[in-house]
């Protein structure tokens, strides 16, 4: 292997890293500003929380990865709280 040689760039790679710059970072950051204008910032934050098990959940059929029933469980607890900390939210509004 030539480390030196300049590198195979494809069209699959080129939308890979346009996909990951734009869609996953610019837009993701801009939908994330609009929500902290419209909500309050713990309701936000909570949110956040629920990034991990929507990953997992994609990458299951896209990967084809399994889901370990920890996760699953894990997953539904941070979902409860995630719920917990928006009903509070809203309630005290």
């Amino acid at each position: 292997m030539d480390l030196l040689a300049p590198p195979d760039v494809s069209l699959q790679l080129v939308l890979s890293v346009g996909w990951l710059a734009w869609g996953m970072g610019i837009v993701t950051l801009l939908l994330l500003v609009h929500l902290l204008r419209g909500h309050v910032a713990s309701t936000v934050g909570a949110l956040l929380l629920v990034v991990p098990a929507v990953t997992a959940i994609a990458s299951a059929p896209a990967l084809g990865e399994a889901l370990h029933p920890a996760s699953l469980l894990g997953m539904v607890v941070a979902m409860g709280g995630v719920g917990a900390v928006i009903r509070r939210e809203t309630s005290s509004r």
